[in-house]
């Protein structure tokens, strides 16, 4: 009997623990949804002129209602080469393709 609800509480901990963690996400934006010194250091430190998407990447935590932000992804072709930029909600460039990270935008690993 003592096994069974040790057994039980043991299950229900781990469902509801299973419940409380964070999911990552995305969502599609539009330029004007993303900060302005992101959009401007993209244009003008990177050079980039290039139409493109934007995303946000997010952590969602549905015990909490609660949504934290992770990066902003823009994405696009120029020239026949994809170019595809993480930055940093701080505006630091945490990742890039395609183009060159002046280092002033490099966030610090």
């Amino acid at each position: 009997m003592k096994a069974g609800l040790m057994l039980l509480f043991v299950c229900a901990v781990a469902v509801g623990s299973a419940n409380a963690q964070a999911v990552a996400m995305s969502k599609k934006v539009i330029q004007e949804e993303v900060p302005v010194g992101i959009v401007k250091s993209l244009q003008n430190d990177l050079n980039v002129s290039a139409q493109g998407q934007w995303k946000i990447h997010f952590d969602a935590n549905a015990r909490t209602s609660t949504q934290t932000l992770r990066y902003y992804v823009f994405t696009a072709k120029s020239e026949g080469k994809k170019i595809q930029v993480y930055f940093n909600p701080d505006g630091t460039v945490e990742s890039a393709k395609g183009v060159t990270v002046p280092e002033a935008l490099a966030s610090k690993k």
